[in-house]
């Protein structure tokens, strides 16, 4: 493909978009075709623009695959309006002016009215990005607007909610504690005693062995027979001994305490568990409940909602001033982005050959038209048996009636 077929292609694109006729396009000159294909760039511009910007808005409160088609539309009918003013008013400027430049009234309205139109479809489009803007910032004050409302209502059914677990679980909870800090202490008691009766047969062996040193003699030092030194071992083998089998005892009473608190603890958990699914079950209940009193606050996120939020956003004394101006910024940036093309224009278009071409061959057409109109009325006139016909929008043909 050429440049020459390239920026044929390009023109004809820029044609379809801005409404503009590619045959006198093409045979007007370079300057004329480069403004159609501004023209166009701007639109498409413009139309991305609106397209973005309400495709957020409608996000933040829409699944996306809902909020994206609205978007698309809305860009669609600011495009098809800003094309429209793109293809009206065949108007002739600088050396090409034949009005003198005297403007009538009825151009102002139109341009009074195209403002007017182009003002609120921009102030439309700067709410729709504010609100997209501004989505965290709304949705906390809505959050928190909603917990004010109904922190009374969820207070009292937390309290119903605490009264219903005090009588139902509380006991058996404060049971089972009991029964688990008895088994721990018991568990603390039977290692202490096992380590008790473990030194306590430690010593006992000790004695015994000392016991039979003396009673035989047969160290250096010992004397063969049982005298007082053997007493006194044996006698100590005797309260180890008898030390440990208290020990023994004590820890076979207590593991079999242990025992009997383990199946109390294992009845009592079944019987929580049990209190714990009745209670799931009264809390849905009563959440369900509270969504139905009349008292509460539903949560709401559709569009007159996220305004009044974000109205609030504004007379919030913190940050309401910045926010404030950062709006009008907003405001004022749209503002000149859609009102930027109208504004060229009306007050910038340059001079333009194909604006010539176009009234000169729209003058040609019409009056083509209605010459063609004129020799189809006269034949029919000539063709006319009888006289009084009436033609509608022609004259009557009274030629018969003499």
């Amino acid at each position: 493909m050429t440049t020459e077929q390239r920026a044929n292609k390009l023109l004809y694109v820029a044609c379809c978009v801005a409404r503009a006729d590619y045959d006198l396009a093409n045979q007007s000159n370079r300057f004329d075709r480069n403004t159609i294909i501004a023209n166009a760039l701007m639109l498409l511009a413009l139309a991305i623009l609106a397209t973005v910007a309400w495709s957020a808005f409608f996000a933040s409160f829409l699944p996306i695959f809902a909020a994206v088609p609205l978007g698309v539309l809305i860009g669609a009918f600011i495009f098809i309006f800003d094309q429209a003013i793109s293809a009206s008013d065949w108007g002739l400027v600088g050396v090409l002016d034949t009005a003198d430049g005297v403007r009538d009234n009825q151009y102002w309205f139109k341009a009074v009215f195209r403002v007017v139109v182009s003002v609120v479809l921009s102030q439309a489009t700067a709410t729709g990005v504010l609100l997209w803007l501004y989505g965290h910032a709304i949705d906390a004050h809505l959050q928190l607007d909603r917990s004010n409302k109904n922190a009374p209502l969820e207070a009292e059914y937390a309290h119903r909610k605490s009264e219903f677990k005090s009588r139902l679980i509380d006991p058996l909870t404060i049971e089972i504690g009991a029964r688990q800090s008895e088994r721990a202490a018991l568990q603390r008691q039977v290692e202490e005693t096992l380590a008790e009766r473990s030194t306590a047969n430690r010593r006992a062996a000790q004695a015994r062995v000392e016991a039979g040193r003396q009673s035989d003699g047969g160290l250096k030092g010992y004397v063969r027979g049982e005298g007082p030194k053997y007493r006194e071992a044996h006698r100590q083998e005797i309260e180890a001994a008898k030390a440990a089998e208290i020990a023994s005892a004590d820890v076979q009473a207590w593991q079999a305490r242990m025992s009997a608190l383990e199946q109390e603890i294992a009845r009592l958990t079944g019987a929580l568990d049990q209190k714990q699914s009745e209670f799931r079950t009264f809390v849905l209940e009563t959440d369900a409940q509270k969504r139905l009193d009349t008292r509460w606050a539903p949560e709401r996120n559709d569009p007159l909602m996220r305004i009044m939020a974000l109205q609030d956003v504004f007379n919030d004394p913190t940050y309401g001033k910045t926010a404030n101006q950062f709006r009008w910024l907003t405001v004022v940036s749209l503002l000149v982005l859609e009102l930027g093309f109208l504004i060229i224009k009306i007050a910038f278009s340059p001079p333009s050959v194909y604006t010539v071409r176009l009234i000169a061959r729209t003058k040609y057409e019409a009056a083509t038209v209605q010459a063609e109109y004129a020799r189809q009325l006269e034949a029919l006139y000539r063709s006319q048996p009888r006289g009084g016909l009436r033609v509608v929008g022609g004259r009557q043909d009274d030629g018969g009636a003499k």
